[in-house]
C-alpha cells in the first residue's frame, strides 16, 4: 500500500511540473492499519473529492486483492466517517490533499454498506424474476443496471459475487429467448429494397424496445455502424448507407443486441451482445438488368432429340432418340464474368478460374470460361441461395429442347449455316477472335428468344453417357460451322476448365 501511494504522489508531482516539498511522500508516514488517498485540483474541495475517490479505490483494491478503480460519481455515494486530512499543500495553482482512514473503520463501514446495497438489489432482483409478462427489454435494462451498480460500487465480497452471478444467469436466460433476423434474409438487392431488423421472443413474450447495434460493411468501404432501438413491436427499419462505396457491390449487414450500452462495465452483457450477432450477405445493384437477363420458358413433354433427317453432317452418335423433359425456365444468356465475379467475391474464393486475368477473355459481358463442372455446380448452388430458387445445369436433352426453340431445325435459328457471320461466334466469323459479349448475334437467337445456343462457348450439361466424361453442347468461337449444330456434342473431362467452355443454368417450373 505504501508503494502504491508513493507512486501516485510522484507521478502526480511530475505531471504538475512543480516541487512537492510541502507534500512529498517522504512527509506522509505510511502507517500500517490505514488506507490512504491522494488528490489534487484547482480548489481544496476538488482535491478532497479526488483524494476520497483515490482512497476508496485503494481500499477496495487492497481488500479485494485486485485493482478496482471507483468513478467519481460512485465515490460520492460513500458516506464515510470523517476522514483525516494528514497533509495539504498548494503549488503551481494546484491544491493537494492526502486523506486516510483506519482499516478497521473502513472494514466496518464497508460491511454495512455492502450489506445495505446487496439487500436492496436482492429485493429488486426477486421482484424482477417474478415479473413474467413484463417486456424482456425492460427486465434486461433493470438487470443491467444492477450489474453496472455492483461493478461501479466495487462490491466483490462472496455474497455480492453470488448475487452478481445470479443476475448474470438471469440475463443469459432472457437473452436466450430473443432471436434477431433481417428482412430481406439475403440475396440480391436494389434501390427499391427496404430493410428491417426483426426481434422475436421464442415463447411470444413481449420483447419491448431493445437496444441494437447495426453495422454495414462492404469491400473498399468504411464500415457504417449505428446504435438504434427497436420499436415495442420488435421491428426496426434500417436505412441503407448513402455512400457510393455501398452501391453495386457485395456487402454484409450485421445486427446484434447492444445491452452493454445500458451497463458498460458488465462483461457478461458484452458477451451476450456478441453471441446475439447475426450477419446477412447481399449484393447490391443500381440496375440488376445489367447482370441478369431473365429466363425463358421452355415447355416440357416428349420430343425427338438428335439430328433431324436432313442434316447430312450428323454423326452416328447423333442418331434420333425419344426424350421427355419437364417444363423449365432457362437463362437467356450464358453466365457472364460479371455475375461469376460476384460469386467469387461473396464466397471469398481463393482459386480463380483459368484465364481470369487475361483481358482477351475477362470482360464483364463475356461468358465465363476456364471453370470445371464442379465450379459450375458450386456457382449454381450459391445463386440458388441468393435467389431462393433451385438453379442447376441442364441435362443434354433439356439443353437440346431449349436450343431448338420448339422446332425441328439443324441450328437454333433454323437450317441456314452460320457462314454469313451474323448468327454466331465461330472460327472465322469475321467479328471476334475470342469469346464475344453474350447476345452479340441478334440473328442467332432462336424462336424462344434464347441467345448463344450456338457458338461463343460450349456449355456444360450434367449428362454422362457412361464414359466418366460429361457432355458439352453448342460449339464455340474456336470451332467451325458444322460443330455448332444443335445435335452435336462433345464429351470432356469434368475436372478441368477449358478456354472454350462456359455454362448456363435453368430451373424447373413449380407445379402445384
Amino acid at each position: 500500500m505504501r508503494n502504491i501511494a508513493q507512486r501516485v504522489l510522484i507521478a502526480a508531482c511530475a505531471a504538475l511540473f512543480y516541487s512537492c516539498a510541502t507534500i512529498g511522500p517522504e512527509e506522509v508516514k505510511q502507517e500500517s492499519g490505514f488506507y490512504y488517498g491522494f488528490g489534487s485540483g484547482v480548489t481544496a474541495s476538488e482535491a478532497a473529492v479526488e483524494a476520497k475517490r483515490d482512497l476508496i479505490s485503494n481500499a477496495l483494491t487492497e481488500t479485494a486483492k485486485r485493482r478496482i478503480k471507483i468513478d467519481p460519481e460512485a465515490a460520492q455515494s460513500y458516506e464515510l466517517p470523517k476522514l483525516q486530512s494528514i497533509a495539504k499543500g498548494k503549488t503551481g495553482g494546484q491544491e493537494t490533499v492526502v486523506l486516510r482512514i483506519k482499516a478497521t473503520e473502513w472494514e466496518k463501514y464497508e460491511r454495512a454498506r455492502e450489506t445495505r446495497i446487496r439487500t436492496e438489489l436482492q429485493e429488486k432482483f426477486a421482484s424482477l424474476k417474478d415479473g413474467y409478462g413484463q417486456p424482456l427489454a425492460d427486465r434486461m435494462l433493470e438487470a443491467g443496471r444492477m450489474l453496472d451498480r455492483l461493478a461501479r460500487e466495487g462490491l466483490t465480497g462472496q455474497d455480492s459475487f453470488l448475487l452478481s452471478a445470479a443476475i448474470e444467469a438471469f440475463c443469459r436466460d432472457i437473452s436466450s429467448r430473443i432471436s434477431i433476423s433481417t428482412s430481406p434474409g439475403s440475396g440480391f438487392i436494389g434501390l427499391e429494397t427496404r430493410f428491417a431488423a426483426v426481434i422475436r421472443s421464442g415463447d411470444d413474450e413481449p420483447t419491448g424496445s431493445l437496444p441494437l447495434r447495426v453495422e454495414w460493411t462492404a469491400k473498399d468501404a468504411e464500415p457504417a455502424a449505428i446504435a438504434a432501438t427497436s420499436g415495442p413491436d420488435g421491428m426496426l427499419a434500417l436505412a441503407y448507407p448513402e455512400a457510393e462505396s455501398f452501391r453495386n457491390t457485395g456487402l454484409r449487414l450485421a445486427v446484434s443486441t447492444d445491452f452493454s450500452r445500458w451497463a458498460p462495465s458488465s462483461e457478461v452483457l458484452k458477451d451476450i451482445d456478441g453471441a446475439s450477432r447475426v450477419q446477412t450477405s447481399f449484393r447490391h445493384f443500381d440496375d440488376a438488368g445489367k447482370f441478369f437477363s431473365g429466363e425463358v420458358l421452355v415447355p416440357g413433354g416428349p420430343f425427338t432429340a438428335g439430328a433431324v433427317a436432313r442434316d447430312k453432317r450428323a454423326a452416328r452418335k447423333e442418331a434420333p432418340r425419344q426424350a421427355d423433359t419437364p417444363d423449365i425456365y432457362i437463362d437467356r444468356y450464358p453466365v457472364t464474368n460479371a455475375l461469376y465475379q460476384m460469386y467469387l467475391e461473396d464466397t471469398k474464393a481463393q482459386d480463380l478460374p483459368e484465364y481470369w486475368d487475361n483481358p482477351q477473355y475477362n470482360q464483364p459481358d463475356q461468358p465465363v470460361i476456364g471453370i470445371s463442372y464442379d465450379d459450375a455446380v458450386g456457382f449454381a448452388s450459391w445463386l440458388s441461395a441468393q435467389l431462393g430458387v433451385a438453379k442447376r445445369l441442364p441435362t443434354e436433352d433439356e439443353w437440346e429442347k431449349a436450343a431448338r426453340g420448339g422446332q425441328d431445325v439443324i441450328y437454333p435459328w433454323g437450317d441456314q449455316s452460320p457462314t454469313d457471320g451474323v448468327r454466331a461466334n465461330y472460327s472465322g466469323n469475321g467479328r471476334f477472335s475470342s469469346t464475344s459479349p453474350v447476345g452479340s448475334f441478334e440473328a442467332g437467337k432462336n424462336a424462344y428468344g434464347i441467345y448463344d445456343m450456338a457458338g461463343n462457348v460450349w456449355q456444360w450439361t450434367s449428362t454422362n453417357r457412361g464414359t466418366g466424361r460429361l457432355i458439352v453442347k453448342g460449339g464455340s468461337w474456336m470451332d467451325g460451322p458444322a460443330d455448332l449444330r444443335v445435335s452435336n456434342r462433345r464429351e470432356i473431362d469434368p475436372s478441368k476448365g477449358y478456354v472454350d467452355v462456359g455454362f448456363r443454368l435453368l430451373r424447373e417450373v413449380a407445379h402445384e
